[in-house]
Parts: structure tokens; C-alpha cells; sequence
């Protein structure tokens, strides 16, 4: 069974759109929304914004037993080569807002978590999607110099608000898991408005990208249990 957590319905609308035979069922708080999507058993898990929010509903989410977990929603481009309308695969989570504390102070958190090889691999099938780090923080980064100082200090290529904490779930769960985010923003004076304008656009890529890797690739994703 796969499971798919977003943080917003309008980064769930684009793949509940594509079930069949959903139905809805309580999940710890939350709504599980069930049905099959592109021809294989799905959940799909709305946790709402930010990482604790991301945390507890991946953690909701990976008690149903799912054997895989995708993550999928937008971001805010932090690389200058990374434009909006962009797809990103994420090689790795970090953190955007960790510093100063010893890696035996932050057990069983990690800087850094890296994604699932197989899964992995199959997203570098797509030429269209970029692969590279994505950073995690409850700040919105709308700032220049924010955007250039995390970039320079993890590499990452976009910033968002929940995927390190799904990715710290589904380590502690051992589920593999995928995140794929899609830019609606630059990460800059303009992100606030260009997220609002660009949302529903980039929900659309990113679901679109999600559906082609679950096509492609789809006895990787333990359909069988």
C-alpha cells in the first residue's frame, strides 16, 4: 500500500482528482483519503503546514502500514537555476533553521536524510526533474539573503516547510520514502504573492511527475502489500 502526504489541499486536489473509488476514512486525528491511483492501492494524508503538522501526520499516516511513502507539494526555489514551474526529486532533506547543536543533542534527529536509492533512481529517469537537496524550516524564506545563505550553507536547491519531518517519520519507521516538490517561487520579496498565483500550477506538475514515477515504476513501490 502506498502512502502520499501533503501539507495543503490544493498539493492533494491535483492526485485526489485522479483516484478511483475514493473513500474517506479517520486516520489519528486526520482524513485518509483511499482509492487507487494509477492502478495501485494509495492513501492520500493532507497534514497540514509545517513541520510538526508534516511530523505527526507522517507518522499518522505510516501506522496504516503503508510500504512506501511519497511526499509531494511546492516549494520555494533557493538554487538560481531552479525556476518556478520546476520539478525537484529530493537526493536529500536537511534542515534550513538547525545550527549550534551536537549531533548526540538532536538523536534520533539527523541533519540530513538521504532518499530511497531505488526510488531515487527512478526520478532520475525524468529529465525533466531537477535532483538535488531540499531544506526544511517553519520560516517562510521571502528574503534575498536568506534565500542566498541557506543556499550556500546546505547546497539545497529549494526550501519547504515539511519534508525533513516526513523524512524523519518514515527513517524511524522504515518506510521508504520519495519527496517530489514542485517551485512556485523564488524564495524573494515576490515569494507570497508568486506562491498564491503559482500554486495550483505547480500542484499540477508536481502531481503529474509523481503519477509518471508511480507508472514507471511501480513494483518499487511494494504494491503487493
Amino acid at each position: 500500500m502506498l502512502g502520499i502526504i501533503t501539507a495543503m489541499p490544493c498539493e492533494a486536489a491535483p492526485l485526489l482528482a485522479r483516484m478511483d473509488g475514493c473513500t474517506t476514512a479517520a486516520c489519528g486525528g486526520y482524513l485518509l483519503q483511499c482509492g487507487s491511483l494509477c492502478g495501485m492501492p494509495a492513501r492520500v494524508l493532507i497534514c497540514g503546514v509545517g513541520r510538526l503538522n508534516a511530523g505527526l501526520g507522517a507518522q499518522a499516516l505510516l501506522q496504516t502500514s503503508v510500504s512506501a511513502l511519497l511526499h509531494i507539494g511546492t516549494a520555494g526555489a533557493l538554487d538560481p537555476a531552479v525556476q518556478p514551474g520546476d520539478c525537484i526529486a529530493a537526493s536529500a532533506l536537511t534542515w534550513s533553521d538547525f545550527s549550534g547543536w551536537s549531533d548526540e543533542l538532536l538523536l534520533p534527529m539527523r541533519r540530513s536524510y538521504p532518499a530511497d536509492p531505488a526510488l531515487l533512481a527512478l526520478a532520475r529517469q525524468d529529465s525533466q526533474c531537477h535532483v538535488g537537496i531540499i531544506a526544511t524550516g517553519d520560516r517562510l524564506i521571502a528574503d534575498p539573503a536568506r534565500r542566498r545563505e541557506i543556499h550556500a550553507r546546505t547546497g539545497a536547491l529549494a526550501a519547504d516547510m515539511e519534508s525533513a519531518a516526513v523524512a524523519h517519520a518514515a527513517m524511524l519507521a522504515d518506510v521508504p520514502l520519495l519527496v517530489l516538490r514542485a517551485v512556485t517561487d523564488r524564495a524573494d520579496g515576490h515569494a507570497v504573492d508568486d506562491f498564491a498565483q503559482n500554486c495550483a500550477a505547480a500542484s499540477q506538475r508536481a502531481a503529474d511527475a509523481a503519477c509518471a514515477l508511480l507508472t514507471r515504476g511501480a513494483p518499487l513501490w511494494g504494491t503487493a502489500k
